[in-house]
């Protein structure tokens, strides 16, 4: 896209790095925007480990932005015989606190990989410091506008998480799965799924589980092929709740503690005749109650009576840490395949070695189209569904109240939560969450730890959809965004005296809201919330 230099500031005492985008692309209308998108994602990014943008601007013909100089070098060019897990666990725990911080601000960054890992040199009694940069092809979570309309994969592929590949649905989990890659690369000195050529890196991503990293670089304790394999699980829903969350197994496998394993495992999807050699990977374990004191590490087993949920977290790990050995393969619950997806990637693959990546961009903006489509809401979401009428959606990622978008979640990390639903407006001006717990006692047990979060205060506030006043936990002021983003940004609900929905909490965000009461006045209050 351009170039790169050491500059000198104009007017102030100090070095930056100044971006220019190339004379001979800088009429091209897409990759301008993107160029100037770049730079205003990245300019509301206030985090230690974000490399600032201090300008922008135009030149006659020329795009130029500032940046922060970094002296030192970034990952892609570090020695892997050189990286000490000490420094392995420190930058992936850095890149990840970025992420985190750049995902509640509601952007995505979509290519991450070491070349966008900038290590500053230790210098002044400061150690080594990661910096996230080149947000070029980052968007807005909720953005509808696509810069790449072509159908063109922008993300560099060998650190691209499935759905990106296959253009389905990206979220924060997206660039978990590619900091896991980036970790990979970073003790190995390869990527994953290396290879030189692309159609079978792509298909890796999309069928092939990860390979051990234990067996290219001896040493590495065998937990960690358990953590990268969760972090790249081929479903989102199957990875780590956050970023941070991916980072802190990281360092606990490196510390031989236990770490939290696969809630199943990611199945091996064929995209093309199976090659004579399969790489044995473990199959889902079988559904079963959890022994006492059995539990995975950050994974409450299931209470007396609770069925197994294979997709909400209760399964149990596998024996090599002490826990119990997975049941009969045929017992375990089947995922639903993807429709027609055997033979629209076995199209790809074919096209990709035939035609090259400009056939491949077709078809994968193809499979994207067909993907778009409405779909029922799964049997498990249905109750939320019937007790939100006229707040969710009829239909699976179909709008919903306040012209919101609205699609199963994972929920906020808790094992007890059966199901949930989140909903969101692009620009993400409002969000309301939908969690479904086991027993109506965890409903009540969540909100009384959300009650202990600075700034929550409880109130009593009336609905016309509702009956009587309602008791509702709501955040003071919010002085800044990181505010706004973090637990005590959050309204929220319960319904303990209603029998239907005594296992719901319900919560309220708003990136635009300054307090709790204008969370409350402007959404609450407003909101459809009646049966």
């Amino acid at each position: 896209m351009g170039s790169v230099y050491l500059a000198q500031h104009p007017r102030l005492p100090r070095q930056v790095a100044l971006k220019l985008l190339n004379h001979d692309i800088s009429t091209d209308g897409e990759l301008r925007r993107r160029f100037e998108q770049e730079a205003d994602l990245v300019a509301r990014l206030d985090h230690p480990n974000i490399v600032d943008v201090y300008d922008r601007g135009r030149d006659g013909d020329r795009l130029w932005i500032s940046m922060r100089f970094v002296p030192g070098t970034d990952a892609a060019r570090l020695d892997p015989r050189t990286v000490t897990p000490e420094r392995a666990v420190r930058i992936v725990t850095e890149t990840a606190a970025a992420l985190d911080y750049a995902h509640s601000r509601g952007v995505l960054h979509r290519d991450v990989k070491p070349a966008n890992l900038l290590l500053a040199a230790p210098s002044g009694g400061h150690g080594e410091r990661s910096y996230l940069t080149d947000f070029g092809i980052a968007r807005l979570t909720n953005s509808d506008a696509h810069l790449t309309s072509t159908g063109t994969v922008t993300a560099t592929i060998a650190y691209a998480s499935p759905e990106q590949l296959a253009s389905y649905t990206v979220d924060h989990r997206s660039d978990q799965y590619s900091l896991a890659c980036t970790l990979f690369a970073l003790l190995t000195g390869r990527s994953p799924f290396e290879d030189a050529n692309p159609a079978r890196v792509i298909a890796g991503h999309l069928s092939t589980p990860p390979p051990p990293i234990t067996a290219l670089r001896p040493g590495l304790p065998p937990a960690l092929d358990a953590v990268l394999a969760r972090a790249m699980a081929k479903q989102a829903e199957d990875r780590f709740a956050s970023c941070a969350d991916f980072a802190v197994a990281v360092s606990n496998a490196f510390a031989g503690q236990p770490v939290p394993l696969p809630i199943r495992a990611a199945p091996t999807v064929v995209y093309e005749p199976a090659p004579a050699a399969v790489t044995p990977y473990p199959a889902a374990p079988a559904p079963h109650q959890a022994a006492p004191g059995t539990a995975a590490p950050h994974l409450a087993a299931p209470g007396p009576g609770a069925p197994y949920r294979p997709d909400r977290g209760s399964a149990p790990p596998y024996p090599a840490y002490g826990y119990p050995a997975p049941g009969p393969i045929a017992s375990a619950r089947p995922r639903r395949p993807r429709r027609t997806g055997r033979w629209i990637a076995v199209t790809l693959v074919a096209l990709l070695a035939i035609a090259g990546a400009a056939v491949t961009a077709a078809a994968l903006n193809w499979q994207r189209i067909q993907d778009m489509s409405l779909s029922d809401w799964d049997v498990q979401e249905r109750p939320l569904v019937h007790a939100f009428p006229h707040l969710i959606s009829a239909k699976n990622k179909g709008t919903g109240w306040h012209g919101t978008y609205c699609e199963r979640t994972s929920g906020p990390g808790q094992v007890n939560i059966e199901t949930a639903i989140y909903c969101q407006t692009s620009g993400i001006t409002l969000t309301i969450e939908i969690y479904e717990f086991q027993t109506p006692a965890d409903a009540q047990a969540y909100l009384a730890r959300a009650e202990t979060y600075q700034g929550i205060q409880r109130t009593t506030a009336s609905n016309p959809s509702l009956s009587g006043p309602q008791t509702l936990l709501v955040p003071g002021a919010l002085t800044d965004f990181s505010a706004r983003t973090s637990s005590s940004g959050v309204l929220y609900q319960g319904f303990p005296s209603d029998p239907d929905r005594d296992r719901f909490v319900l919560t309220f965000s708003s990136n635009t809201a300054t307090s709790g009461q204008e969370i409350l006045d402007q959404y609450w209050k407003q909101a459809p919330l009646g049966k």
